[in-house]
């Protein structure tokens, strides 16, 4: 189990591209398949975003769950699913380099099946990619998932 915490929102689209660029991140299926869906949206204001990974066994599935179980299970826990663009912006603001994927609402790519993003490395390259997240699409229990802590209004 891990805790990140970052910033959201204040960055458009393409702001957040030329960042990935200057960054050097490998983000090309990302940015032609995800970034590019109308899908993708992201917050006009900054604030502040506080999240947790954790692997598929964490959320009580020793031997592997669905995309809708995991969901639904995180969900009893009092988290909730990631904006969109919590996939470039914790990319951008952290050095993750085993593979982790970030629970969110799945975008549909250009070929018409669901995804979700996921980070990874290839040696010191930072990568930004798109995973396919069917419903009914199961996960092992190693996989490792990032949820957001849920909000309380003050």
């Amino acid at each position: 189990m891990e805790k990140y915490h970052i910033k959201i929102g204040g960055k458009n689209r393409q702001q957040l591209e030329k960042e990935l660029e200057r960054k050097n991140v490998e983000f090309e299926w990302a940015k032609n398949n995800l970034l590019s869906s109308e899908d993708f949206t992201t917050l006009e204001n900054e604030e502040e975003c506080e999240l947790i990974k954790l692997t598929v066994k964490d959320l009580g599935f020793p031997g592997g769950a669905t995309t809708e179980q995991i969901f639904e299970k995180a969900i009893e826990l009092g988290l909730e699913l990631c904006p969109a663009e919590v996939g470039p912006q914790l990319r951008l603001q952290s050095k993750i380099k085993d593979w982790t994927l970030i629970a969110m609402k799945q975008i549909t790519d250009r070929y018409d099946y669901p995804r979700i993003f996921d980070l990874s490395s290839d040696g010191d390259q930072l990568k930004l990619d798109g995973y396919l997240a069917r419903s009914d699409g199961r996960w092992f229990s190693s996989y490792q998932f990032v949820f957001r802590f849920r909000k309380f209004e003050t």
